[in-house]
């Protein structure tokens, strides 16, 4: 740029304010308001990103680190006669500008996710061939919709075997966990069940995680106080646009894995841990269908069905479904399935996304639910306990 040039420009940035003519000047060649075809010659373009297939393939199966690209970043001459036509542009870009949103505050996203987290404890009453178990979840829907493991929402299809009330699921919250609500089974992954049905009687199954979710509906109130209005919740990010390696995240539950039966009924406390996503896996598509965590003090028995939240947009984008063995929780991998891959499952078995089943009522469809897909799941299951 030359001296002609430069002084013309620094009289005309004099007459808007020298700060924030130079702030805006700056600001908008960095996010491409100005046009590059008025310059000579054009600042490089950051190198767009791979295909979707290929960006899972690659973040899936390799840890490699772009390499570093010089940028050009000097202004070329421009005329004197552009000057008014470019003001003109950089008017029109600030009043449509609108400002990135700020992440949330971490403690405050820590509050909100323990306000939608809720344990949900079984107990065998007398009769039921099923233990009783603990799990948590995370309510994703303002109207008490519970997204949780199928391995625990499998239990409200065995409530009224052999009889009724054998077992007792009941929706807990607070800290400690208190006795709350009611729960209705919404949606179960009819291929989980099909796919495990046999080890409904284990102690300590094992699987990979794939379709292990399922939906629940608050119903009704344990207490004297009535249901809320509208439940505290935490929105689903199905889209898998945050799933990257190294991004930070924030976990919450209700472990239970070192205490005992009285204890989890009358002290059993929610926790949280800020984690990072550390490997990221498909289970055959090269989609990104599960991640794993690290280890933390979420990483025990208890913590099945718990939320995995990016810290960057405080949004529930996976769903803790197993962890690896160890002697310690930092020893331990956690691993999650993705909510890209619950949405896919729920599309290929309804022919609707998540988002789409959100929107529907729930009553009605816990009702079509029970009529129709609940017998069948509740067969296979018993098939296996009657052997």
């Amino acid at each position: 740029m030359n001296r002609q040039m430069l002084e013309t420009i620094i009289s005309f940035l004099k007459i808007i304010g020298e700060i924030l003519g130079a702030a805006l000047l700056a600001f908008f060649v960095l996010v491409g308001a100005i046009d590059p075809a008025d310059f000579s010659h054009a600042t490089p373009a950051i190198t767009p990103p791979h295909s979707v297939e290929e960006q899972q393939e690659r973040v899936i199966d390799e840890t490699k680190v772009p390499e570093k690209v010089a940028v050009e970043t000097s202004i070329p001459e421009t005329q004197t006669s552009d000057i008014a036509d470019l003001t003109e542009r950089v008017k029109k870009a600030l009043s449509s500008f609108v400002p990135t949103a700020q992440p949330p505050d971490p403690d405050v996203l820590n509050e909100k996710a323990r306000a939608a987290l809720v344990n949900i404890l079984c107990a065998n009453e007398g009769g039921s061939p099923l233990g009783s178990i603990t799990g948590s979840g995370m309510i994703i829907d303002p109207r008490g919709i519970i997204l949780t493991n199928a391995h625990i929402g499998e239990y409200f299809l065995m409530e009224d075997y052999p009889r009724n009330g054998a077992l007792d699921c009941v929706i807990r919250m607070g800290a400690p966990a208190a006795i709350a609500y009611d729960a209705k089974l919404l949606y179960i992954s009819p291929d989980w069940i099909r796919d495990n049905a046999r080890a409904v009687l284990e102690e300590n199954p094992e699987g990979t995680g794939e379709n292990d979710f399922a939906l629940l509906h608050i119903t009704s109130s344990r207490t004297q106080t009535p249901l809320p209005s509208q439940f505290l919740y935490i929105s689903p990010d199905a889209s898998g646009a945050t799933l990257i390696e190294k991004a930070p995240v924030l976990l919450a539950s209700y472990p239970a894995g070192f205490l005992g039966g009285i204890i989890i009924q009358k002290e059993l406390w929610p926790a949280s841990a800020v984690s990072s996503i550390v490997q990221l896996y498909t289970f055959k598509t090269g989609s990104i269908d599960l991640i794993s965590v690290g280890g933390s003090i979420i990483a025990q028995k208890g913590s099945s069905g718990s939320g995995v939240l990016d810290i960057g947009t405080g949004k529930m984008v996976a769903l803790v479904s197993t962890t690896s063995a160890g002697d310690t929780t930092d020893a331990r991998d956690l691993n999650a399935i993705t909510l890209a891959h619950i949405n896919r499952s729920i599309s290929a078995d309804l022919s609707i996304d998540l988002q789409t089943f959100l929107a529907g009522n729930p009553a009605t469809q816990a009702i079509l639910f029970s009529q129709t897909l609940f017998p069948t799941l509740r067969e296979f299951l018993l098939q296996e306990l009657k052997k």
